[in-house]
C-alpha cells in the first residue's frame, strides 16, 4: 500500500530522513571497506580470521573486539579476561553471609557489547551458513575445530536455559561469558602457537642461510602493528 503525503512539508522531512539514512549508510560501508584493506597489515590479522570461526562473530565484531581487549594471550586465564570485561557476578558479603549479584559492567564496556550482541546466534540450531562458511575454512584448523565445540555445547546450554524459564537477556549474559571461557582464548592460544612455530621455522631458515633478522630492514614490515585498523574500527563503533 503506497503511502500519499498530503502537504509539500512532510515530502521534505520525509526525502531528509531518506537521505540522512543513505549518506549513514555510504559511510559505514565506507569504513568497512577501510577496516578490510587494514585488517591484512595488522599484527593480530591472524587473530582476526580465527575468531570469525566463532558463531555470531564477523569481521567488524572481531576487530571491534581485540582494538579493545588487544593481545587475548596477555591474560593468563579466562577469569582475569572476564573480569576486563566486567562479565563477573558481582558480591555483597557480610560476615559470613554472601550475596552474589548481576555481572558488574565495571570493564570495557564496547567490547562486552559486541560479546553479548553476537551470542544471540546461539538460538538457532548449530548449522554452519552458507555465508559463514568460507570465513570458517579460512581459519586455522584448531580454532575451527574450538568454535564447532562451543558452537554445539552452547546452543545446547542455550535451549536447556530457556527451558528453565531464565530471562533471555540472562541466558545471553551467561552465554558469552562460557564462550569466552571455552573459545576465545583457546582460539588465540592456537594462533600464537602457530605463529611462533612460524617464527622459529622463519629464524632457523634465517640462519641458515645467514640472513639478517626479520626486524631489521624491509623484513620487519611483515610484523609490524597497524594502527589505522585500530582506529576506524573505533570510528566504525562510535
Amino acid at each position: 500500500m503506497r503511502q500519499k503525503l498530503e502537504h509539500p512539508e512532510q515530502r521534505i522531512a520525509f526525502e531528509e530522513l531518506m537521505e540522512s539514512v543513505r549518506q549513514e549508510s555510504e559511510r559505514v560501508e565506507r569504513l568497512e571497506q577501510a577496516i578490510r584493506e587494514a585488517v591484512p597489515e595488522w599484527s593480530l590479522a591472524e587473530v582476526v580470521t580465527a575468531l570469525q570461526a566463532v558463531r555470531g562473530i564477523e569481521l567488524i565484531a572481531a576487530v571491534g573486539v581485540l582494538v579493545e581487549v588487544g593481545d587475548l594471550s596477555r591474560f593468563r586465564n579466562p577469569r582475569e579476561l572476564m573480569a576486563y570485561l566486567g562479565l563477573v557476578p558481582s558480591k555483597s558479603s557480610t560476615g559470613d553471609t554472601v550475596r552474589r549479584g548481576g555481572i558488574t559492567k565495571a570493564g570495557n564496556g564496547r567490547a562486552r557489547r559486541i560479546l553479548v550482541e553476537a551470542v544471540w546466534a546461539y538460538r538457532h540450531p548449530p548449522r554452519v551458513s552458507r555465508e559463514k562458511q568460507p570465513k570458517v575454512a579460512a581459519a586455522p584448523k584448531p580454532a575451527c575445530e574450538i568454535a564447532w565445540k562451543a558452537r554445539v555445547r552452547l546452543c545446547r546450554r542455550y535451549r536447556s536455559l530457556e527451558r528453565k524459564g531464565k530471562l533471555r537477556i540472562v541466558i545471553v549474559t551467561a552465554i558469552a561469558r562460557d564462550n569466552i571461557e571455552e573459545g576465545g582464548e583457546d582460539i588465540a592460544g592456537a594462533c600464537r602457537r602457530r605463529s611462533d612455530a612460524a617464527d622459529q621455522t622463519l629464524s632457523t631458515r634465517d640462519a641458515r642461510y645467514k640472513c639478517p633478522p626479520r626486524s631489521q630492514g624491509l623484513a620487519g614490515t611483515s610484523a609490524r602493528s597497524s594502527p589505522h585498523a585500530s582506529a576506524l574500527a573505533s570510528t566504525a563503533h562510535a
